[in-house]
């Protein structure tokens, strides 16, 4: 394992040295600017600059040479890590050259309060019934009192779209019922239609719900599915749960900030 440290450490080392060198080789001897005659009171010439500048490289191979004398005396654990120490430094330099702006993350999105994922969902109709007598407040509600929370958050976002889905259990309507529905998707439908109609006696327009009971009416969607739980194992909880409807709220985003 050392062993591959030592390599790695060296090899990482004479890479950056050896680009250094091209660099420093490049400013070396790129086209020099043609001397120019000291003028009587002026200052330096380019050619003292160019004469300094030789100077210090050659003051620089000699320090790097006694640095490299000293290195092969050393034993392969002190090289690796003075290879190291010296390609981090490197690279420490040379992130310090460019610095790389990062975009701004996009903003988060505004937590609308309603999760559309998540319906309000009215169960425990009668059995081949889709007459609320009692209102909403005698249905099931999962969550508990998402009726409820559904009004108030009309209060607080402006509804883009309401989706209303009906549903009935797995079981044949009886004759009574097939008479007067004719299907289980027809009752389906009707269970959802009767509670877009406990949903806009619910609802006042007012300051804090600018949509008139007609604009809501117009943004409402209603329709009919099949039942969830299906099977020869159906418990009646499961019945139950399956004579429902389903609310979907999905409001307006939020507008974005100038800027």
């Amino acid at each position: 394992m050392m062993h591959w440290v030592c390599v790695v450490s060296l090899s990482m080392a004479g890479i950056t040295f050896a680009l250094f060198v091209i660099a420093a080789l490049v400013q070396l001897f790129r086209r020099p600017a043609p001397l120019v005659r000291p003028t009587p009171g002026g200052g330096i010439g380019a050619g003292v600059q160019q004469q300094a500048l030789i100077e210090d490289m050659a003051k620089l191979v000699e320090a790097l040479g006694k640095l490299a004398d000293s290195l092969t005396k050393a034993g392969p654990t002190v090289v690796a890590f003075t290879a190291t120490l010296a390609f981090l430094l490197v690279a420490m330099a040379a992130a310090g050259f460019e610095t790389v702006k990062t975009p701004a993350p996009p903003p988060s999105p505004v937590n609308s309060g309603w999760n559309s994922a998540t319906p309000c969902v009215l169960y425990a109709f009668r059995p081949g019934d889709h007459h609320l007598p009692g209102g909403v407040g005698s249905l099931e509600q999962s969550p508990a009192d998402c009726f409820k929370t559904l009004m108030h958050g009309m209060e607080q976002h402006q509804v883009a779209l309401l989706l209303i889905v009906g549903h009935a259990d797995k079981r044949e309507l009886l004759p009574k019922g097939r008479s007067y529905y004719g299907s289980n998707g027809s009752l389906a439908y009707q269970r959802a239609l009767e509670v877009k109609k406990e949903l806009l006696k619910a609802y006042t327009a007012g300051p804090k719900r600018p949509l008139s009971s007609e604009e809501l009416s117009w943004r409402t969607i209603v329709l009919s599915a099949g039942p969830n739980n299906v099977g020869k194992e159906v418990t009646p909880d499961d019945l139950s749960y399956d004579r429902a409807v389903e609310i979907f709220p999905i409001s307006k985003p939020a507008s974005s900030p100038p800027g």
